[in-house]
């Protein structure tokens, strides 16, 4: 018998021509993707689309015969241990996708870089490995050139920054040389690749700058600029055998150049800060009156001579015009020599006028004066230097009414033209031993030729005989001869010698008897504590204030002591202050800072009206001292709930600073004597509750620091119970 058995495979057979259909959509895509693709079962490659094998530079067909180990015979060796790691971890059961990257070389040698997934499949009913490559190696290169630009680009705003910073550092108007080589030292390390190992040395002017940890290595980069004929060299070493970059050479050299701009402007401003120092001191030292005004004639500056000759205070002369204080009949020939100098660009020569004192009185000059342009070739300003010549005038006077009978003078009186004398009276002939026609005596020669060449008088003391005579030299330079007329000051010579003995004297027994004085003070003052500090527990409270009254004493001593010191000091012709550029508002705070106390106790009101920055040229000790003896001396002499104000202002190339109060005033009489030694003021048994410790030489010392700098001191009150402002200047540093 036959027995039939029959299945239906219908829905098999759709199952294998839906899983052919799959296969050659897969192949089919496959084989027209960009990404390789391959299977890999039991070590041995069973499926390579075209693109896979293009990317290794092989056909599909040449790669059907690779296995796994000819694959990974293509990996570059630095990545090897990372593909080699995913092959492990496979081996050892791990089922995940692997997403990694690494390099090949490809059949003709080119390196390619190769983005690469894997993952496990099941492959002719067995478990396969799917990998899909994606050639970066473009993209490689994009990020290898970004990363590189990033670099570049880190490394500028390194550059940038450390030039930037440079720039801060050098602004600051009162850096030192040091601060400014130390503090380009410190920005070096940072705006090199490796900071950590980055140390470097300036050498300028003969000295060293470097780091701390600095040492020389063999991997060095330098660079020379030359300052003011002087060479600055920087150097930088690596700790490490590093490269230095491109850029970081280029930083260098600007550093050296940047600091080359700045030292030679630092040394430029440096050299034109002394010259206006030399300026201001020539300005101020000078015998003869200075003063400058714009060309409307309002004043803008003058020195101490030129106020000391008009007779008015500082604050009185800025208020005025140079028309002011000359007689009505000199402005037309005044504006004809300014209508001239514009003209023809010549000063005005030297010329007699006069001007009117404070005081009404009209008295005669000798004046020159000229015309500054600015950039534009614009007149802006004009200087002048006066000299009184009153005296010189009277001599003139009295020579001219001995000229009937000068043989008959019994004072010497000559004429000389530039060679030879003209005219000798009988007492010039006894004295000096010379004819008419004689050549001109040598003691004579420089100061003769002098007064020729300036115009101006000149007086001059010898020695003749035994005897001391002054002769002024009168110069007539149109007619080409000057007078001399001498006088016997043999007395008043020794008088004044004898004076400056007697001060001589006087200050060295000053400086003896505080010296003396300092040594027993110590020694009280010293067991007083000494008493106080073994022993206070056991003595009375009565003899614990009489141990403090001691104290207070010996503080009081020590101050009139310190006093006496400071005059004897400044009475000293060599002492010069030591001036430079300093912050007088921040002093002005401090002292003000130092008297809090003192005004808090008597309740007293301070106010302060001053702006920030303000810097003068002065020595800050000395000027430290005048506003806390001025600032003393005001919450000393107003009584309880007072007032006290602080004020700076500018006066033309002066600071003003003054100290106002609300306190006791002062009479006429007192204001004649509060500036001289021991010109203390007394106010015992007046009923006022007032500060009354002082030695009255204070305001003596304030006085000699101010005028030792320049400047000027003053006071002003309307009289007693009405308050008082006491006012100094010192030169500004603009």
């Amino acid at each position: 018998s036959i027995i039939s058995v029959a299945r239906d495979i219908t829905e098999r057979k759709a199952v294998e021509q839906e899983l052919k259909e799959s296969e050659e959509k897969f192949r089919l895509i496959a084989e027209q993707t960009l990404i390789g693709i391959c299977i890999a079962q039991n070590k041995d490659l069973k499926y390579v689309n075209k693109a896979f094998g293009e990317i290794h530079g092989y056909t599909a067909e040449e790669m059907y015969e690779w296995t796994i180990n000819d694959l990974f015979n293509n990996i570059h060796p630095d990545d090897l241990p990372q593909v080699e790691e995913n092959r492990r971890l496979r081996e050892t059961g791990d089922r995940s996708i692997h997403h990694y990257s690494f390099r090949i070389k490809t059949k003709s040698g080119k390196t390619k870089w190769l983005d690469v997934v894997s993952r496990f499949i099941h492959y002719n009913g067995e478990d396969a490995i799917l990998a899909t490559i994606t050639d970066i190696t473009e993209l490689k290169e994009i990020d290898e050139k970004l990363k590189e630009s990033k670099h570049d680009l880190d490394e500028r705003v390194k550059e940038l920054t450390c030039l930037y910073e440079l720039s801060k550092l050098v602004e600051n108007p009162v850096i030192s040389l040091g601060d400014i080589l130390n503090g380009t030292l410190n920005l070096i390390p940072p705006a090199f690749q490796f900071p950590d190992i980055t140390i470097a040395r300036i050498t300028y002017d003969g000295k060293e700058y470097k780091h701390a940890n600095y040492e020389e290595t063999e991997w060095k980069l330098s660079t020379m600029v030359e300052i003011n004929e002087k060479p600055l060299l920087i150097e930088v070493y690596f700790l490490e055998d590093k490269p230095f970059l491109k850029e970081e050479h280029d930083l260098i050299r600007d550093i050296g150049i940047r600091l080359k701009v700045t030292l030679e402007e630092k040394e430029a401003q440096n050299r034109l800060r002394e010259s206006e120092e030399n300026y201001r001191m020539g300005f101020e030292s000078s015998t003869d009156g200075i003063a400058s005004a714009d060309m409307e004639g309002n004043f803008i500056d003058f020195n101490k001579p030129f106020l000391e000759m008009l007779g008015y205070s500082r604050e009185e002369l800025f208020k005025l015009n140079f028309r002011e204080i000359t007689p009505r009949r000199w402005h037309e020939m005044e504006d004809n020599m300014i209508i001239s100098q514009l003209a023809d660009g010549k000063d005005s020569g030297i010329f007699e006028k006069e001007y009117i004192r404070k005081d009404g009185t009209i008295f005669p000059v000798n004046a020159r004066f000229w015309i500054i342009r600015d950039d534009q070739g614009d007149p802006v300003r004009m200087w002048g230097i006066v000299r009184d010549i009153t005296e010189s005038k009277k001599a003139e006077e009295e020579l001219s009414s001995l000229a009937k009978f000068p043989s008959e003078n019994p004072h010497p009186i000559l004429r000389l033209n530039r060679n030879k004398v003209i005219y000798v009276n009988n007492s010039g002939n006894y004295l000096l031993d010379i004819e008419e026609d004689d050549e001109i005596p040598d003691i004579f020669r420089n100061e003769v030729e002098r007064a020729f060449e300036t115009s101006f008088i000149v007086d001059v003391d010898i020695e003749l005989k035994d005897r001391v005579y002054s002769f002024t030299i009168t110069p007539f330079v149109e007619q080409n001869y000057v007078n001399l007329y001498g006088m016997d000051i043999t007395e008043s010579k020794l008088a004044e010698l004898k004076l400056i003995e007697i001060n001589e004297l006087k200050s060295e027994f000053l400086r003896r008897a505080s010296h003396e004085l300092k040594t027993p003070l110590i020694s009280i003052k010293g067991y007083s504590d000494l008493i106080l500090a073994l022993h206070k527990d056991q003595i009375s409270s009565e003899i614990i204030s009489k141990l403090n009254e001691i104290n207070r004493g010996c503080e009081r001593l020590q101050n009139i002591i310190n006093n006496l010191l400071k005059t004897s000091q400044l009475e000293s012709p060599e002492l010069k202050p030591k001036v430079q550029k300093e912050d007088l508002s921040f002093l002005i705070k401090f002292c003000v800072h130092e008297l809090k106390s003192l005004t808090k106790a008597r309740n007293q009101k301070l106010d302060l009206n001053i702006q920030d920055g303000q810097y003068c040229l002065f020595e800050k000790e000395e000027i430290h001292d005048v506003i806390s003896n001025l600032l003393t001396n005001a919450i000393k002499y107003t009584p309880p709930y007072g007032k006290i104000s602080i004020n700076t202002e500018e006066k033309g190339d002066f600071m003003m600073i003054s100290v106002k109060d609300n306190g006791i005033g002062f009479t006429e009489e007192q204001e004649g004597r509060i500036f001289k030694q021991f010109g203390k003021i007394e106010r015992y048994g007046q009923g006022l509750d007032l500060g009354i410790d002082g030695t009255g030489l204070g305001l003596y010392i304030s006085k000699r620091i101010v005028e030792s700098h320049g400047g000027e001191i003053w006071m002003e009150s309307e009289g007693k119970n009405k308050g008082t402002t006491f006012y100094f200047t010192i030169p500004s540093s603009k």
